[in-house]
């Protein structure tokens, strides 16, 4: 039992920090945006979902994707004859904690990677232009090397919220087989 149980955290957790560098693409396509206005409202779009509870946006989500919800809904109304509740679907069970995991932190940490992308020196990145590298050699010999500790702290901050989650794992898994860490230390505390 204790087996399944960190083999579970620690799926969901790798599976995680596969998808880590989302925020980060994500932030330096926001720092490549011209129009501030339109950044600055994609930016308070997608930093919203953090500030939300996870109740409201497991509600959201079942309103989307659970059996009764618009996808399905929509899928229907096309002619598709099986519906999938993709939140409640065994298949992909960790998959779904991460993307969940990652949707709800895109617009944080891309703040946090857009902080970083800002006080990169631009004079490096103009060097390196004038000396041939293209903008993608450019963001791998130079700016990702001078983000790492950026990345790396995210990484942590990651890892904090995944192992210290409660309520997402207790309102979207089913508890006796897809059971966390967290979850475990709860029913032991006799708290749930």
């Amino acid at each position: 039992n204790l087996f399944r149980v960190l083999r579970n955290t620690l799926g969901i957790q790798c599976i995680n920090y596969l998808l880590m560098p989302l925020p980060m693409l994500f932030a330096i396509f926001l720092s490549d945006i011209k129009s501030t206005r339109f950044q600055k409202c994609v930016q308070t779009l997608t930093t919203l979902p953090h500030f939300i509870s996870w109740v409201i946006m497991f509600s959201l989500m079942s309103s989307l994707f659970g059996s009764s919800g618009l996808v399905n809904s929509l899928m229907s109304k096309f002619g598709a004859e099986m519906t999938v509740n993709i939140l409640t679907t065994d298949k992909h069970v960790w998959l779904i904690q991460a993307l969940l995991y990652t949707w709800k932190n895109l617009g944080w940490n891309a703040i946090i990677y857009f902080a970083a992308i800002t006080g990169l020196d631009q004079e490096v990145n103009e060097a390196a232009m004038i000396d041939g590298c293209s903008p993608i050699r450019t963001f791998f010999s130079v700016v990702l090397p001078i983000m790492k500790p950026t990345y790396i702290s995210v990484g942590i901050l990651e890892t904090m919220w995944i192992w210290n989650d409660f309520l997402l794992p207790y309102l979207t898994l089913d508890l006796k087989k897809y059971k966390t860490i967290s979850i475990v230390i709860q029913y032991m505390k006799g708290s749930y």
